[in-house]
C-alpha cells in the first residue's frame, strides 16, 4: 500500500502515469543489467535511464 501510494503521488508529481513509471524501473533494471555484463550490481542505479525517458516522454506531454 505504501508503495502504491508513493507511485501515485510521484506520478502526480511528474504527470506521468504509474503504469509509465514502472515501464521506466523495468528498462533502467534490464539496461543494468546489460551494462554490467548480465549481472546486477547493488545498488541499483535508475536515475540516468529515468531521466532519458522522462525526457523523451515531455514533448509527448506537450502536445496532449
Amino acid at each position: 500500500l505504501e508503495q502504491r501510494a508513493t507511485l501515485e503521488r510521484i506520478a502526480k508529481e511528474t504527470g506521468v502515469e504509474v503504469s509509465q513509471l514502472i515501464r521506466f524501473a523495468i528498462d533502467a533494471l534490464i539496461a543494468h543489467f546489460k551494462a554490467n555484463g548480465g549481472r546486477l550490481v547493488l545498488p541499483l542505479d535508475f536515475s540516468e535511464i529515468v531521466r532519458v525517458e522522462m525526457a523523451r516522454q515531455e514533448p509527448r506531454k506537450k502536445s496532449a
